[in-house]
């Protein structure tokens, strides 16, 4: 990946709770395992890339979305891919220790 580019990284929704529901899924660039979304409560530690939102899944569903998104990391490197469903927690569920996951490590170079 370079810096400006656009990819589309393909995400997993699954609903593990007991109700219907839908969510918007953000996707970010991380240097760690830890992915953390965008928040009020300063600058972010890792580089937003796009949005999607689910259809509404039953309990049980899952959905494949495509998120495409532009590259702007604050350096070169590894970084991972990863995404966090209902990123503001906007949402009352059964499991909220769930709604992030760091997928592939992709390097970035000039």
């Amino acid at each position: 990946v370079t810096p400006g580019s656009s990819f589309t990284a393909s995400v997993t929704v699954c609903n593990q709770g007991i109700q219907a529901g839908s969510t918007v899924v953000e996707v970010y660039l991380s240097a760690d395992t830890t992915i953390t979304p965008n928040s009020s409560m300063g600058p972010p530690p890792d580089t937003y890339l796009g949005y999607a939102s689910t259809a509404t899944l039953s309990a049980g569903q899952c959905q494949v979305l495509s998120v495409v998104g532009n590259a702007y990391p604050p350096n070169t490197g590894a970084y991972y891919v990863g995404a966090v469903a209902d990123p503001q927690n906007g949402m009352a569920e059964l499991f909220e220790d769930n709604n992030t996951r760091a997928g592939t490590l992709v390097t970035v170079t000039l």
